[in-house]
């Protein structure tokens, strides 16, 4: 989903379920999907994720954390919380972690490995890498 539409999704759900003077922001989240601050009043969400994920469960994310806002801050992921989350139309389940985080770590790893063997692939025979400016550790005669 293209992060626009999040925020105009999020701000349009947000006044729909009467919490208009709660704020909505992006964050860098890589493990996380959601969070609900009470201490911002803000109601925030991976950027990582919306990027990877589909409005489905973008809309579900963002329901899931203003059932948090309409249960209270005490709810956690409790009774309270799961029949706010019911009543809107959020899946009435404590999430977890990020879907799309492995495959973002096995991408890293792969572009990681395959810059590696490029610069080793670089050097000639008999060349060893060493670091400017540094010289032996040993004096002579």
């Amino acid at each position: 989903m293209e992060l626009h539409e999040v925020e105009t999704l999020a701000r349009t759900l947000m006044d729909e379920h009467g919490i208009s003077d709660w704020t909505f922001a992006f964050d860098r989240a890589t493990t996380r999907m959601g969070l609900c601050s009470w201490k911002n009043l803000r109601i925030s969400v991976s950027r990582h994720y919306v990027e990877h994920a589909d409005e489905v469960h973008v809309r579900d994310t963002l329901l899931h954390e203003i059932a948090h806002v309409l249960a209270g801050p005490a709810a956690k992921h409790g009774p309270y919380w799961k029949a706010a989350a019911r009543r809107i139309g959020a899946t009435p389940k404590a999430c977890g972690t990020n879907p799309f985080v492995a495959a973002t770590r096995e991408e890293r790893t792969r572009t990681l490995l395959a810059s590696i063997s490029t610069a080793s692939s670089r050097r000639t025979v008999g060349e060893r890498m060493r670091c400017s400016g540094t010289r032996p550790m040993y004096r002579s005669g």
